[in-house]
């Protein structure tokens, strides 16, 4: 057998283990949500709206769709930081689905943002559009993405805190009579 076995304690139990509750690293996930969510809002919503009036029907959707990409991405974290302070089982889905949403959005937005130029400049071309910051945020927006969802599979505090399981070797800071069954389910 692996030491790193999951065992099912109380939540009561969970809450007695040093890694429970939002701090170390999943606090700095929570950092990183709220510049993401700060990102999209003053990137999007503190430009001007731009005026739409006798733009052809197809760059003024596409105008619109961006908008609503980012109200999304900014309601999308602002719920992953609920979950997450809200201490939810529903948070490591929300944020993993947020976090690979993230760089498609950001992909999305280089398309819709070369369909707009294309409206103004019939000559633009993909290499007008993509420069060195273009990729670095596309890319590491999808590294970013592996890492932090890779961190809220497999971190020991996530697990604590969400699931109310610990591993093997740390049952005894949440049993110190030393107890090996699993938790009996809790009734609510």
């Amino acid at each position: 057998e692996t030491a790193m076995k999951w065992i099912d304690v109380t939540p009561e139990e969970a809450r007695k283990h040093p890694f429970h509750g939002v701090g170390g690293w999943l606090f700095v996930t929570a950092v990183m949500i709220i510049a993401t969510i700060g990102f999209n809002a003053v990137g999007t919503f503190g430009e001007p709206t731009p005026d739409l009036s006798g733009a052809p029907e197809s760059l003024a959707w596409l105008i619109r769709a961006e908008y609503a990409a980012a109200a999304v991405m900014v309601i999308w974290g602002v719920l992953a930081l609920a979950l997450m302070f809200g201490m939810r089982k529903a948070f490591r889905p929300v944020f993993i689905a947020f976090m690979i949403a993230l760089p498609l959005v950001s992909f999305a937005d280089i398309v819709a943002a070369y369909e707009i130029g294309r409206q103004f400049n019939p000559g633009l071309t993909w290499e007008d559009l993509i420069d060195k910051d273009v990729i670095r945020a596309t890319v590491g927006g999808s590294v970013r993405a592996l890492i932090w969802v890779s961190y809220v599979i497999v971190s020991r505090r996530v697990n604590v805190t969400f699931y109310n399981r610990v591993l093997r070797d740390d049952l005894k800071l949440v049993r110190p009579e030393g107890g090996t069954t699993p938790a009996s389910p809790v009734l609510s």
